[in-house]
């Protein structure tokens, strides 16, 4: 959730404390749109693309290279502020918003079609480990930028 009223205040108290960089993660790509435009705003803000693990219930075999090509080209176009894939990966404490088959499907989905970008993977695990590492060690040697 983003509090507009104050945004713009806290983001310049960060950078003058120090900060020297901020990525704001999204979890699909409507966020990631949104991330686009406050970064646009700040040179040194950055934003990430991918579905998160408890929006993956957004794809469907009907749609699901669709949403990839609309990642992709977001990607793309925004290379310099779009700097890693995601949050995606698996969730297995929240299934309420995605079934575990549907998460693991979909995190291979976009993993096995986005490694081509070559950024870094921003990964999210919770209660998923062994899952994780086995879809992610399929990859192993695609993955060259690492990840979080």
């Amino acid at each position: 959730m983003i509090y507009l009223a104050d945004l713009d205040q806290v983001i310049k108290r960060a950078f003058e404390s120090g900060l020297d960089k901020i990525i704001i993660t999204a979890g699909t790509h409507h966020e990631t749109v949104q991330a686009l435009e406050l970064c646009s705003k700040y040179e040194n803000l950055y934003t990430t693309c991918g579905y998160h693990p408890t929006r993956c219930s957004e794809f469907n075999e009907s749609n699901e290279n669709e949403i990839l090509q609309q990642i992709i080209e977001l990607c793309q176009i925004n290379s310099n502020k779009i700097v890693a894939i995601g949050e995606f990966g698996l969730d297995y404490e929240r299934t309420q918003f995605c079934d575990i088959e549907q998460q693991k499907r979909y995190f291979e989905f976009q993993l096995k079609h986005l490694i081509s970008l070559e950024k870094p993977l921003f990964l999210h695990n919770r209660a998923a480990s062994q899952d994780l590492y086995d879809i992610l060690s399929k990859y192993r040697d695609q993955i060259k930028l690492g990840g979080v």
